[in-house]
């Protein structure tokens, strides 16, 4: 039971943990966003370097980290589209008139440069893991991925 019952635990605690995290500080005033960003930032690059680290760990830990690092990689690229920094070139609302089919293309302006952003990221977490034993990172950023995909595609 342990085997497989303590990973599932881990990866719902740190889901759920850090959805509530990224959605606490998207919550905050306007004001709050640079730091919050900055902040957000030094993780990032520290989860970079997680991912790059144990790229050859085959461990259980090195599972957990690499796992835990995709996360916090993929939370960095939420925080920066629910802040606003990465977005796309519409900045403005949907006129309520629009309906159907015509509201396709706002979206994309609205969500394309986020969406190349993670595109971006998962290229450099395949390069970074590529020929290494532990792709725990790129799975867990790929199916993540794929996941947001499939919701929008559903909505």
């Amino acid at each position: 039971m342990t085997e497989f019952g303590l990973p599932v635990l881990f990866v719902l605690l740190l889901w759920w943990a850090s959805t509530g995290a990224v959605l606490y500080v998207v919550g905050l005033p306007r004001d709050t966003f640079r730091s919050s960003l900055m902040w957000a930032t030094a993780a990032l690059v520290v989860a970079l370097y997680g991912i790059a680290v144990t790229a050859d760990d085959t461990s259980e830990a090195g599972a957990y980290l690499a796992f835990s690092a995709a996360l916090t990689v993929w939370g960095w690229h939420e925080m920066s589209f629910l802040t606003g920094l990465i977005t796309g070139p519409r900045t403005t609302a949907l006129p309520k008139d629009v309906t159907g089919a015509a509201r396709l293309m706002p979206a994309i302006e609205v969500l394309i440069y986020h969406e190349l952003a993670i595109f971006l990221t998962i290229i450099a977490i395949a390069v970074m893991t590529w020929t290494s034993p532990n792709q725990v990172a790129l799975s867990t950023f790929a199916v993540l991925w794929v996941m947001r995909l499939s919701a929008k595609f559903n909505l």
